[in-house]
């Protein structure tokens, strides 16, 4: 069972990644990506960008990959 749910997270990942969509690279390395979006997600839900509270986000806004 772990091995199968371990599976199909690796699945779900890729599939996140592959959103994932470099707009700019700065001369100081960094850069700037899309890593969400208003798409409709496995439970049928949308989270409109409006809604977003991004306060705490903007005060270190790091993404992991």
């Amino acid at each position: 069972m772990f091995k199968q749910y371990t599976k199909t997270i690796a699945k779900e990942f890729k599939k996140a990644i592959d959103k994932f969509e470099v707009k700019a690279v700065a001369e100081n390395g960094t850069f700037k990506v899309i890593a969400s979006d208003e798409t409709v997600d496995r439970a049928g839900e949308v989270i409109k960008i409006s809604a977003w509270d991004l306060t705490n986000y903007k005060n270190n806004p790091i993404i992991l990959f």
